[in-house]
């Protein structure tokens, strides 16, 4: 080969290297510009996630504050049903015979009549 031909074959591997540099360059602003896509992307779905953990911690602690609420509700209800209870046994032990243990007044319950008092007004 003469040195013409080796320039003529340096020419066209320079045009040839210098087409793929150039589709290379390309590609490689395309590639830059999706990852700056998808970075976007990124953010904004960590941005939904930190979102979304922040409104299922308002949730657990809304879901605390009623079961709380409940919890302290079944107390009062547990205790008001147990005093309620306590209420009803009373009546029945304190007046169960005829009335006649109402009152300790030494002898002046009189049955169904009344009460008549020990001294006259």
């Amino acid at each position: 080969m003469s040195t013409l031909d080796n320039v003529k074959l340096l020419e066209t591997k320079i045009e040839k290297a210098v087409g793929i540099i150039k589709q290379l360059t390309e590609e490689n602003k395309k590639l830059k510009d999706k990852v700056v896509g998808l970075q976007e992307k990124i953010n904004d779905l960590e941005f939904t996630v930190l979102s979304y953990k922040e409104d299922q911690q308002h949730i657990e602690s809304g879901i605390q504050s009623v079961m709380d609420r409940l919890n302290q509700l079944d107390e009062s209800l547990g205790q008001a049903a147990v005093t309620h209870k306590a209420e009803q046994q009373l009546p029945a032990q304190n007046y169960g015979n005829n009335n006649k243990d109402m009152f300790h007044s030494g002898g002046n319950y009189q049955g169904n009549s009344g009460y008549k008092p020990d001294h006259p007004l």
